[in-house]
């Protein structure tokens, strides 16, 4: 018979400290080894993705060149937001341009440094998951980060990983916001208001980067210091103090950054350009674009719903029965490990003998319902658990898991491991996992079960994402015969690199050193491999770039300073509601579109490669005949005018 439940006197502990049997006597002796299996087994995975994807991390074309030509360019003299048309934070631009300075430019100088990040973000989510969780969550959580996450590509289009991120604020903001978790939980374990400071130093550095980030990181870390402050009964003039040690540091970096860009454009343009990309936040005309309202699901919302509940009936099915029956096996550690074994068995068989039950594609769509369900349960917890320590502990998993949910929120309705979601739905999927391996389980042995059976379901159908996620970087990987750029720049990339190896051939040809080149809609990456300037500010002309810094004052960046070549990277602009650059007339830089036909002069072309993302490259060059000519801005008074 099943022995009787806990009593509310001797209740038991919230997190399994470590959910896994315990030691056998006869080898007693390896339990000194038992706390560096963890470190060694992260590491052997990381350095085994690093061989595997080595210089396949960058993509030729989208975003991931203006990640180089802007700090190298802030290292030749230029300031953002004056000479660089920019619309994050200023710190990721500066932190890379720092390293530029003291090791070289070169693609390799930012792989290094963010692989160090990497190694930090490891260790902060491995201290973290300790903290709330066991020694196995923890190890299972950044086994998923390093596999599923840091290294893996699963698009045509790369730059969706931590090595080359197509944008560095991502990495930058969330290992900021890991550290301010650390430090509240370091704040839970000690009470110092250092600690609390600290963490508003790194809320306030996260501000310097992306919206999103500090969006979701700014609520869940005053409310952990809330919970914090209850669960250790302090009195309100340690709430007082606690409320101005966090709230000091954390306009400091804000405070630091107007002060320094002021030296340079002034300040009202340097608090203007170190809120970053807030003052896009609520634009709706960028907002609702497609392509955005597709990355959230917004688009055919009911249709991503219906997903969302399938997959969800289907987890229900995959986890939630083996939850059920645990309620009923005894808890003999015989009974136990021979169900989660059967358990292990029977939901692996499932999904490999059916991969359509839940396609790698949807996977993680029920990401936010599971971290609201958590949230859910760790607050029933709360009432339970008089211990302060075990409170504190449930203080930083509340504010861990609010993180978690917040980041979703860009993409709510098409949750996805692949493009954004390798960022926002990473914090989510590595908290899914403690809550699966500790609190749920936790949760049924409390009810008087066993949560093995859970364990055992679980880690069958995360064995199976990782390897489908593996399968399907190892396929992308497979395309990537073409090497561009040499020497500390030189990378692997699809077909692309063929067309850009031979335009770039091409443009050497034709083109003297001191030549100024623009590349349109977008392609910056150019420009950094044969190190020419742009001479305007606005290294891509996206539609998204467009809506924020105003057609009016693009264009009178090209009047007043024309670029010597123009390359046109022939791109479909359909995810964003457009036709291509050239031959567009509903609204998106018609008049930049003409000026450019008017003023420039084909000079070579490149065919498109079978089955690329672009559709030819055409090199142009300046008419000689005559000074470029002026076009009336008067119409684009309706339009869009200059962002600050």
């Amino acid at each position: 018979m099943s022995p009787a439940k806990p009593t509310k006197s001797k209740p038991k502990p919230v997190v399994a400290r470590e959910a896994v049997p315990e030691i056998a006597p006869r080898l007693a002796r390896f339990a000194p080894l038992v706390p560096w299996v963890s470190p060694v087994l992260i590491v052997a995975a990381v350095g085994a993705m690093l061989c595997w994807t080595w210089g396949t991390w960058p993509d030729v074309i989208v975003d991931f060149g203006r990640e180089l030509y802007v700090p190298w360019r802030l290292t030749e003299g230029e300031v953002l937001y004056r000479d660089l048309a920019f619309f994050n934070g200023p710190l990721s631009p500066y932190w890379n341009a720092l390293w530029f300075r003291l090791f070289g430019v070169g693609l390799r100088t930012l792989v290094v440094v963010n692989l160090a990040i990497l190694g930090v973000m490891l260790a902060l989510w491995y201290s973290l998951l300790r903290t709330i969780g066991s020694r196995t969550s923890a190890l299972l959580g950044c086994l998923v980060l390093v596999l599923l996450f840091a290294f893996s590509r699963y698009t045509i289009a790369a730059n969706y990983n931590y090595i080359c991120p197509y944008s560095h604020e991502v990495t930058h903001g969330l290992t900021l916001s890991l550290a301010a978790f650390y430090f509240l939980a370091r704040y839970v374990r000690g009470a110092l208001l250092r600690d609390v400071a600290l963490c508003g130093l790194c809320v306030g550095l996260v501000a310097l980067t992306k919206p999103e980030i500090l969006g979701a990181t700014l609520p869940a870390v005053a409310l952990g210091l809330l919970l914090a402050h209850a669960a250790g009964g302090r009195n309100n003039a340690q709430l007082g103090r606690m409320a101005v040690a966090f709230v000091g540091p954390l306009f400091v970096p804000f405070i630091v950054a107007t002060a320094l860009l002021s030296l340079a454009i002034g300040p009202a343009a340097a608090a203007t350009g170190s809120l970053g990309g807030w003052k896009w936040v609520f634009d709706t005309e960028i907002t609702s674009l497609p392509f955005y309202r597709h990355s959230m699901g917004a688009q055919d919302a009911m249709k991503h719903f219906g997903v969302l509940l399938s997959i969800l009936f289907w987890y229900g099915m995959l986890l939630g029965m083996p939850a059920g029956v645990g309620l009923l096996v005894w808890q003999s550690r015989r009974a136990e490990l021979g169900a989660a074994i059967i358990s292990f068995a029977v939901v692996l068989g499932i999904l490999l003998w059916n991969f359509e039950v839940v396609p790698n594609s949807d996977a993680l769509r029920p990401l936010p319902i599971a971290m609201a369900g958590a949230l859910l349960g760790v607050a029933l917890l709360w009432k339970r658990v008089p211990d302060a320590a075990e409170r504190g502990r449930l203080a930083v998993t509340v504010a861990l898991l609010i993180f978690a949910l917040l980041m979703t929120a860009k993409i709510f309705l098409h949750v996805r491991l692949i493009h954004y979601g390798f960022y926002l739905s990473m914090p989510a999927t590595l908290l899914l996992i403690f809550a699966l391996w500790d609190l749920a389980p936790r949760w049924l042995e409390y009810s008087g079960g066993s949560g093995w059976m859970l364990r055992g379901a679980f880690l069958a159908a995360l064995l199976v994402i990782v390897l489908r996620s593996l399968d399907e970087t190892s396929q992308k990987l497979a395309t990537l015969t073409e090497r561009v750029g040499s020497g500390a720049d030189a990378f692997w990339a699809d077909s692309r690199g063929e067309e850009i190896n031979r335009l770039l051939a091409e443009l050497e040809t034709l083109a003297p050193p001191e030549a100024t080149l623009a590349v349109v809609p977008e392609g910056i990456m150019l420009n950094y491999l044969t190190r020419r300037v742009d001479p305007t500010p606005f290294i891509s002309l996206m539609p998204v770039e467009v809506l924020m810094f105003g057609e009016t004052r693009i264009l009178e960046a090209f009047l007043d300073h024309p670029p010597d070549y123009l390359i046109l990277t022939d791109e479909d602009l359909a995810d964003y509601g457009f036709q291509d650059f050239r031959s567009n007339t509903d609204g998106y830089a018609d008049l930049l579109a003409v000026w450019m036909n008017d003023n420039y002069q084909l000079i070579g072309k490149v065919p498109a490669t079978e089955g690329t993302l672009l559709r030819g490259l055409l090199l142009e060059r300046i008419r000689p005949e005559e000074p470029p000519a002026k076009v009336d801005a008067a119409p684009l008074g309706t339009k869009r005018g200059p962002a600050p």
